[in-house]
């Protein structure tokens, strides 16, 4: 695209030694850009120093139009369909989306005096926002794939934490798209992707809505259970440390308990007696997701008995099997 100049003349890689700072700037000042670009100037004590200025001017430009565009893209919507407020920058640095894009600076005014060195620089506001719409359809593509993936997913941590993937993609994509627009390079292509995009959005947001409106944990002994006095002390420490839902629900998960035969014999110093237990997280439809399982040991010199009753004492929130399987249950109180 061809500049135009008030004065062309003054468009030099070096100007006379003797020339004064004060003309320099007043030649600066009527050097323009093209309507379509950003501008940006510098003057220093050299060309290095004043060329980085004018460049960063532009850098500073576009990082003005992602934050913008961040403060203005807030609202997210929680996996329960919950909108919250939240704030995210675009990327780590903005400024790094003009530097990496600095073959497309272009200096059109460049003069030394005998005090410094002024620099006027220009870049097409369409090279500026270049990099944000290759961001925004890759963004667009991965999305799409994203929602599409959670809608199909059975599995209800696989698709919570593909739908906020999901979400955040689409952020990310508006947000991309809000900086082309700052800067004045949005297409009616473009829009119509935006456009369909938030359909495919909203679609997802009800149909995890309806999901997580069917969705519930809750907590049950095994019915092959052999040992139902240690299964219900199992159950009972659970219930204590968790708010379980009192129904199950077609895309729920049960927690199930279940303890073996106690099983005791004689040992070197005394009686043995030992419980196998586990706890499975399944589906409505009896698959499992995750399976513990552990053995509760006691000993007594007493009597076997004796062993047997110290048993229950084990089972208790400071049980590091207990705990680890909490922690299990909390990833699925969603």
């Amino acid at each position: 695209m061809r500049f135009l100049f008030v004065i062309p003349a003054l468009v030099a890689l070096v100007g006379c030694s003797g020339t004064k700072s004060g003309l320099i700037r007043t030649e600066m000042d009527q050097t323009p850009c093209s309507a379509t670009s950003l501008r940006g100037y510098g003057f220093a004590a050299n060309s290095v120093d004043a060329q980085n200025e004018a460049f960063n001017q532009i850098a500073t430009q576009i990082k003005s139009s992602v934050e913008y565009s961040s403060r203005s893209t807030k609202v997210v919507t929680t996996y329960g369909g919950n909108e919250n407020i939240e704030s995210t920058y675009l990327m780590e640095s903005a400024a790094k989306a003009s530097i990496s894009n600095a073959e497309n600076v272009q200096v059109v005014y460049s003069k030394s005096g005998s005090d410094g060195t002024g620099v006027v620089a220009c870049m097409e506001r369409s090279a500026a926002a270049a990099p944000f719409v290759k961001l925004f359809q890759s963004v667009r593509d991965s999305f799409e794939m994203e929602a599409n993936g959670a809608i199909g997913e059975k599995h209800p941590q696989k698709k919570f934490e593909s739908f906020r993937r999901g979400l955040n993609l689409y952020n990310k994509m508006v947000q991309s798209s809000e900086v082309v627009a700052t800067l004045g390079q949005v297409t009616e292509q473009m829009d119509g992707e935006l456009v369909r995009s938030k359909e495919a959005r909203e679609k997802l947001v009800l149909q995890m809505q309806d999901f997580k409106s069917n969705y519930s944990v809750t907590i049950a002994e095994d019915s092959a259970t052999m040992n139902e006095a240690v299964s219900g002390l199992l159950r009972e420490t659970f219930l204590n440390m968790n708010k379980f839902d009192g129904s199950d629900k077609p895309n729920g998960v049960r927690v199930v308990v279940s303890a073996g035969e106690m099983k005791c014999s004689d040992g070197i110093f005394g009686f043995v007696c030992e419980v196998g237990i586990s706890v499975r997280i399944v589906s409505m439809d009896g698959e499992v997701y995750v399976e513990y399982s552990d053995s509760l040991k006691s000993s007594s010199s007493v009597s076997k008995e004796d062993a047997a009753n110290r048993i229950p004492k084990s089972i208790n929130q400071n049980n590091n099997f207990i705990q680890k399987v909490e922690e299990e249950i909390s990833n699925w109180m969603i």
